[in-house]
């Protein structure tokens, strides 16, 4: 089957207790992200290279989703014991909240040709 990458706007939801805030899941596969949006405010953007987040997102191996790669990240135990308070993103609560719409711009793969046939 040939497959053919085009531009969409997705949004990505968080299922309460699926993967605890871990990953937003897309309804279509991810190829590429561009552009990511929490509630209309600009967290990531790769084309222009603006990161306002300062997580390194990744697609989710099945490519329906978006998660933060934590393994570059500092635990809990580093930022107690030099006095901060750890981020957010430490808690089991995870990074992406069920309470927040994500709007992501990238370029999703289908199995169907869009638009007319290539000769």
């Amino acid at each position: 089957m040939t497959q053919y990458a085009y531009s969409a706007i997705l949004y990505a939801y968080v299922n309460k207790g699926a993967h605890n805030g871990q990953t937003a899941q897309t309804t279509a596969k991810i190829y590429d992200l561009h552009e990511l949006y929490a509630n209309d405010i600009l967290l990531l953007d790769t084309i222009n290279e603006i990161d306002n987040w300062n997580y390194d997102v990744e697609i989710t191996t099945t490519g329906y989703g978006i998660r933060v790669n934590r393994a570059n990240m500092l635990d809990n135990t580093v930022y107690t014991a030099n006095g901060m308070v750890p981020p957010s993103i430490n808690d089991s609560s995870g990074i992406f909240r069920s309470d927040t719409q994500y709007k992501v711009q990238t370029r999703i793969v289908t199995g169907k040709q869009i638009g007319r046939a290539h000769v």
